[in-house]
């Protein structure tokens, strides 16, 4: 039975009956009680917290968010409906009467979604893009990037006399280089329908069009992905790092490739640092060839006076 106390009897002040315990707020229960004699002070309380479901990461579910977070990777930005399988909203299965109708029902759902081709092309690209994404490891942010500059692109008719396919790969090498996030016109291309010089050349459209301003890509940017695949300790990758840190200094390696800078200044670091990593496992981690390597490991060696007991 509930004690009629006053409204000051709050969670956390001491029990008025026992003087000992402490109230406590049962919010399952809707009750402030005693967690000593067991006392009900309050009841029926209104619950004022977040009457909504969190989508966010946060597992307080404190967030304001009361619905799923737009995406630019959807045609509709998220906000169509989805209507598939065959049971109601409480899970119980359709009747087969109704079956018909929820058949039509889905029917015109999926057509509704589609009511112009410009809507149809969109979402071929995003699932391309999507597609190309999960074959880079390319992060959520980035790929939301890439949905909005092929939006942007579309917008501006930069579409016309172009494949959807190229437009979407030029448009996910964009948002790699303006996020920061290295990948190279060729890891585009193995994982596009599109070739390389294809992607290379509406890429450059597409970034004069849009209005982007793309910083060079370096070679320390490509140093911790390929640290990991040959699964360096740390010493030795921030050996290398500081390798191609003065060799940009010195300004040996303007013109390179900055995948190969990148992969001759591991293969150096792995060899003083005792990390046997043969040229060959090199070439396959980052995907330069071992010409190559051989070719940038003996410019780096020369201009920044390496000296060890070691013939390539």
């Amino acid at each position: 039975m509930a004690s009629s106390t006053s409204r000051g009897e709050e969670a956390g002040s001491p029990c008025p009956e026992c003087k000992v315990g402490r109230l406590v707020l049962d919010p399952a229960r809707a009750e402030v009680t005693c967690d000593r004699c067991g006392l009900v002070t309050r009841e029926n309380l209104i619950d004022t917290g977040p009457d909504w479901r969190s989508f966010a990461d946060d597992p307080r579910g404190s967030s304001p968010e009361r619905a799923a977070p737009l995406s630019s990777l959807q045609h509709d930005y998220g906000f169509g409906t989805v209507m598939w399988g065959s049971t109601d909203a409480h899970g119980r299965s359709v009747s087969s009467n109704s079956m018909p109708q929820l058949k039509r029902m889905q029917k015109w759902d999926r057509r509704s979604k589609f009511r112009r081709g410009t809507e149809r092309n969109l979402a071929t690209a995003l699932t391309e893009i999507r597609r190309m994404s999960a074959s880079l490891d390319v992060p959520r942010s980035v790929q939301e990037v890439a949905g909005r500059y092929y939006r942007s692109a579309a917008e501006k008719n930069l579409i016309r006399g172009r494949s959807i396919d190229s437009v979407a790969a030029a448009s996910l090498y964009a948002a790699l280089r303006t996020s920061g996030v290295p990948r190279s016109l060729e890891e585009i291309a193995e994982v596009s329908k599109v070739d390389r010089r294809e992607i290379g050349r509406v890429y450059k459209v597409v970034a004069h069009e849009l209005g982007l301003t793309l910083a060079p890509v370096t070679p320390q940017s490509y140093i911790p992905r390929f640290a990991s695949r040959l699964t360096l300790h740390p010493e030795t990758e921030a050996l290398a790092l500081a390798f191609v840190k003065q060799a940009v200094l010195a300004e040996v390696v303007s013109g390179k490739d900055p995948k190969s800078v990148a992969a001759a200044a591991l293969y150096i670091a792995c060899i003083l640092r005792g990390e046997p990593r043969t040229q060959r496992d090199v070439s396959e981690a980052t995907g330069v060839t071992e010409v190559t390597i051989r070719n940038r490991y003996k410019e780096l060696v020369a201009s920044l006076g390496i000296t060890f007991d070691f013939k390539a």
